[in-house]
């Protein structure tokens, strides 16, 4: 999955999964949140509808160079231009 599925998806469901990088190939492996667990990071809802508004209201170029971020600097970067 892409860093953009997941926040859809975690959108979509109103509630927070973990991810980490795939070990093999690209993209990322995701669960829901049952807790912590090591070697995992959490996306929540607020944070994956920032991704997803921002991601709505940008131009197609940029969509392009957006998707291509890591999600973690895909909400970094979400909080920046939301300000």
């Amino acid at each position: 999955m892409t860093g953009l599925e997941i926040a859809t998806k975690v959108v979509e469901e109103r509630s927070a999964c973990l991810f980490r990088k795939k070990r093999t190939g690209e993209g990322y492996d995701c669960k829901q949140y049952e807790g912590s667990k090591r070697g995992w990071s959490l996306l929540d809802h607020f944070s994956a509808s920032a991704v997803c508004v921002v991601w709505h209201n940008l131009t197609e170029e940029n969509k392009k160079k957006f998707e291509k971020l890591s999600l973690p600097k895909m909400v970094a970067v979400s909080f920046k231009l939301i300000k």
